[in-house]
């Protein structure tokens, strides 16, 4: 059970539409919003890790939030104007009503997502 106050934060859903595919082949996708949740996202402890002799943090994230059917392996989220993929299934269940996703940031070359500006023809 999640205490009051606790999901403190806004997430929104974005899931995958399959739109058909483009001249080379590649199938386009398109992301639908499923709307924002509440939730408590915590950085994940101890994902430092050592690599061919390189220090790696990546960006990794524990959101908990309230049970959705809406959320899969698939969706993608943004918090902080920021977007995070899922990493593993989410864990929950409804009879427990909570979710709790582990979600990478994206490196798409973005700083964050704004809006886009109309361009004048």
């Amino acid at each position: 059970m999640v205490s009051a106050g606790y999901l403190d934060q806004r997430v929104e859903v974005l899931t995958p539409e399959y739109t058909g595919r483009s001249i080379g082949g590649q199938q386009v996708v398109t992301w639908k919003s499923e709307g924002t949740r509440a939730a408590a996202v915590k950085y994940l402890k101890g994902s430092r890790l050592l690599e061919m002799g390189d220090v790696w943090l990546p960006s990794t994230v524990v959101i908990t939030m309230r049970y959705t059917d809406k959320v899969t392996e698939r969706s993608m989220l943004i918090w902080n104007k920021k977007r995070y993929r899922i990493v593993a299934p989410p864990n929950g269940t409804l009879r427990e009503g909570t979710l709790t996703i582990t979600a990478d940031l994206v490196n798409d070359g973005q700083q964050g997502i704004e809006p886009k500006a109309e361009e004048d023809s």
